[in-house]
């Protein structure tokens, strides 16, 4: 992260910082990190999507995940703004939100996990649906059926809070989410 003076007269502002070039297009995470409506993404969720941005760039698909979200696409200001929305270009977008923020010390802790799950969940559920019609939807695919069904995400543990790709069919665990675990094309 880089750290910038905000010319708005807010003071210091983060940067996220991070480009995949691809043939298909560029992802990338950018911004000023400013205060969001909802509560900002926890770590282990945040590394969650970066994972799924790089394997989606490593495959050719372009995304772009933007920290914190903007309302230009017309969200409306009267719904409150995710911390980060999640796009593929060109395609379809869709806001990460993490917990509401009301849950105790030891409650939060317990739901890093769940919450990393379920906000790359949401990133690879904008993917998978994008891919139709030009790709096969099997992304990325089950490596026991590879022509059936893409594996799915499922919440890891306290001590490793990075989603598991499962297969759908069996429950089998394939691997954890994060660089070099699974790769997409079989």
């Amino acid at each position: 992260m880089n750290e910038a003076w905000d010319d708005d007269g807010g003071g210091f502002s983060k940067h996220v910082d991070v480009v995949f070039d691809t043939h298909a297009g560029p992802a990338v995470a950018h911004g000023p990190q400013a205060e969001p409506d909802s509560p900002p993404l926890r770590a282990a969720s945040l590394a969650a999507v970066h994972a799924l941005v790089a394997m989606a760039a490593a495959d050719g698909i372009a995304v772009e995940l933007e920290m914190p979200a903007t309302r230009e696409r017309g969200w409306p200001a009267s719904w409150p703004l995710p911390p980060a929305w999640f796009r593929v270009i060109g395609e379809g977008d869709a806001g990460l939100f993490g917990s509401d923020g009301s849950e105790s010390a030891a409650e939060e802790a317990a739901r890093v996990a769940e919450e990393a799950a379920r906000v790359a969940d949401t990133a690879h559920g904008e993917v998978v649906e994008s891919l139709w019609p030009h790709r096969p939807t099997n992304w990325p695919p089950c490596p026991e059926h590879p022509t059936t069904h893409p594996l799915q995400l499922t919440p890891g543990d306290d001590a490793d809070p990075r989603p598991l790709w499962t297969c759908p069919s069996t429950g089998d665990v394939i691997g954890p989410l994060g660089p070099g675990e699974i790769h997409a094309t079989p």
